[in-house]
């Protein structure tokens, strides 16, 4: 961090305040995604079989469900707090 701090000092490039920025963003809350109530139970069993198939070590099973939501334009995103995602 002192290198950084040296670097920001002489070059004045933002980098502190971009980091802080960016923290603050990573710790809004999501924004909850709207859909049909069918599509969502789908997704959401398709994570859960995902879970499940990452829990028995079945990654290439896992790897095809992420792929399958991928092609539907449904990208996962693993967080501390659980797989979330986006509908494109």
């Amino acid at each position: 961090m002192a290198l950084i701090k040296d670097f920001e000092r002489v070059l004045d490039l933002g980098l502190i305040e971009e980091a802080s920025r960016l923290k603050k963003k990573d710790e809004e809350p999501a924004a909850e995604v709207s859909c049909d109530p069918e599509l969502l139970k789908y997704i959401n069993e398709k994570i859960e079989a995902r879970r499940t198939a990452k829990a028995n070590k079945n990654y290439a099973e896992a790897d095809a469900i992420r792929a399958e939501l991928l092609e539907k334009g449904i990208t996962l995103i693993d967080t501390k707090d659980g797989t979330k995602f986006t509908i494109a």
